[in-house]
């Protein structure tokens, strides 16, 4: 996608040297990605405590068990 955006040059120039590129293009994309990438890890985080991960790999483990168990006999 095309889109013509006003930045200050300031933190275009200081966004390309933590990013270690010489495009405004590359450097923007990097951002977002980076930004999108905490965002997801925020929402994940979020979820800590709130979901019974221990008994769903028990449970899953027993199946793993089972299916091996049904293979060799």
């Amino acid at each position: 996608m095309r889109t013509t955006i006003t930045l200050p040059d300031d933190i275009v120039k200081d966004l390309m040297h933590h990013t270690h590129t010489k495009k405004t293009t590359e450097a923007v994309i990097i951002a977002i990605q980076e930004w999108l990438r905490m965002k997801k890890i925020s929402e994940i985080k979020k979820l800590r405590g709130k979901l019974d991960i221990d008994e769903h790999l028990r449970e899953l483990r027993q199946r793993e068990i089972k299916k091996l168990d049904d293979i060799n006999g």
